[in-house]
């Protein structure tokens, strides 16, 4: 997950491309957007801001305008906020109106709708940093959560104004990493964690410290030992854990590398 960090630059903020309106209101809708994913103000629970369908995010910003005005009153300088007063119909039509040519990225739907994304992936980044290290049940609300935030920043950062493809393939495997957080394979890894080392007499491990706690110990226990670590873990947890192993070792090699990288 902490790839998504790294996209937080991709977004640049733009200021408004209309002659009377050149103050930078960006970051605020930025600020905004993460309130609403955050929760963080009551009212916005009550409107569906981030509705992906135009016609329902345009009601939910016209129908919840003091909603929305009492949000960034808050949130943004005194100048952003008397800003988005006096321009609050055209920043609507703007965020709500997707441009027919795709490519014309100069368009300030694209400067608006950015910020949507980047407050998905922030959100992304510190919820799963908070939650990827807790033990949790399948299905756990929390994480169901994330997955459907994974999703929707994925479509959101489909356009080619808004991401490239190295972009989209770094948020993919980030979100590969979000869904593994909600499989038997991750709550295998927790009870293996609780298991006496006494209960781990296998041949195949050797002299290979299972539970040494490095990272250099989890890139062999998924690369050089990963058809031991799959016995083990079918042994302590059950058939159940290892359905994908495969496909989940290699993400878990993927994320390993990806921190090899970053350091």
């Amino acid at each position: 997950m902490c790839k998504l960090i790294f996209l937080l630059s991709i977004f640049t903020y733009s200021t408004w491309s209309r002659p009377s309106a050149d103050r930078d209101v960006a970051p605020c809708l930025k600020a905004f957007f993460i309130a609403v994913y955050n929760g963080t103000y009551n009212c916005t629970s009550g409107f569906d801001f981030t509705s992906e369908n135009s016609t329902i995010q345009r009601k939910a910003f016209t129908s919840g305008k003091s909603c929305f005005l009492e949000v960034v009153e808050s949130e943004c300088s005194n100048v952003q906020y008397e800003e988005l007063i006096f321009e609050f119909d055209y920043f609507v039509e703007v965020l709500t109106t997707k441009p027919s040519d795709e490519d014309d990225c100069e368009n300030p739907y694209y400067q608006f709708s950015g910020q949507k994304c980047l407050a998905i992936l922030i959100n992304l980044s510190k919820k799963s940093a908070e939650l990827y290290p807790i033990e949790m049940k399948i299905n756990d609300s929390r994480v169901l959560t994330l997955i459907d935030q994974c999703e929707e920043v994925q479509r959101c950062i489909k356009s080619p104004c808004l991401s490239t493809p190295e972009v989209q393939s770094v948020v993919s495997g980030a979100c590969e990493r979000v869904n593994m957080k909600n499989s038997e394979f991750i709550t295998c890894q927790f009870q293996l964690d609780r298991t006496p080392k006494d209960k781990l007499n296998f041949t195949c491990l050797d002299d290979f410290d299972f539970f040494g706690n490095t990272l250099e110990t989890e890139k062999l226990k998924f690369s050089t030992k990963k058809e031991c670590t799959k016995e083990v873990m079918e042994k302590i947890c059950g058939k159940s854990a290892v359905e994908k192993f495969d496909f989940y070792a290699d993400i878990m090699m993927k994320s390993i590398e990806s921190i090899e990288t970053d350091d």
